[in-house]
C-alpha cells in the first residue's frame, strides 16, 4: 500500500487538523478554533542545523512548534495547506456558547446584525414617495396647460365681472364666467 506524504489540513466542526506526514516525526495536529480568535502560523528556520518548523503564534506570543521539516519547501507546502483549510473554512467555524462548550449552530456571519438596513429601507421608501408625488404633479401641471390650450374659453374673463350673490343665472353663463 502506498502513503501519500503530501500534507493536508482541513476544518472539522470547528477544529483544524492538519496531517503532515513527511515531517521529521510525522504529525497529525489539530486546533479547536472557536477557542483561538487569532493566531499567525510562521515557518522558522535553525541555520545550523537544517531544521525547518511550522510554527503556531497565538495572540499570547507563546510560539508552539506544530512539525519540523528538513526541506525549507516541505515547511512552505505545510504552510501553505494550512492557509488553504483555514481560507476554505471562512463561514464554516460554529461558534460556542456558554460553559458547557455546545455549539450553538450558527455561523459567525450571521451573528453580526447590519444595523444600517432598516435605515436604508426607509430612504427607499423615502425617495420612492417623492418621486411618487413629483410624478403625480407634473401629470396635474401637463394636464391643466392641455385644458388651457384646448378650452381657451374657459379661463374667467375679468371683463364680465363677478356674479352677484344670491341671484339666479344658467348653467351656460355660470360655466362661461368660469
Amino acid at each position: 500500500m502506498i502513503h501519500s506524504q503530501k500534507p493536508s489540513a482541513n476544518v472539522v466542526d470547528g477544529k483544524l487538523i492538519l496531517s503532515f506526514p513527511a515531517a521529521k516525526t510525522p504529525v497529525v495536529w489539530q486546533m479547536d478554533l472557536t477557542k483561538t480568535h487569532e493566531a499567525a502560523f510562521e515557518v522558522h528556520e535553525k541555520k545550523d542545523t537544517q531544521d525547518f518548523a511550522l510554527v503556531l503564534i497565538p495572540s499570547d506570543g507563546n510560539a508552539k512548534a506544530v512539525a519540523h521539516f528538513t526541506l525549507n519547501s516541505a515547511a512552505m507546502a505545510a504552510l501553505l495547506v494550512t492557509a488553504k483549510a483555514l481560507k476554505d473554512a471562512h463561514g464554516q467555524i460554529a461558534a460556542r456558547t456558554g460553559a458547557t462548550g455546545t455549539s450553538s449552530g450558527l455561523k459567525p456571519d450571521s451573528l453580526h446584525v447590519k444595523p444600517r438596513k432598516g435605515i436604508k429601507i426607509f430612504i427607499i421608501l423615502v425617495l420612492l414617495a417623492a418621486l411618487i408625488a413629483l410624478w403625480g404633479y407634473a401629470q396635474n401641471a401637463g394636464l391643466q396647460q392641455v385644458v388651457a390650450e384646448r378650452l381657451p374659453n374657459a379661463a374667467p374673463s375679468a371683463a364680465q365681472g363677478p356674479a352677484a350673490v344670491g341671484v339666479p343665472m344658467s348653467a351656460d353663463d355660470f360655466l362661461n364666467r368660469r
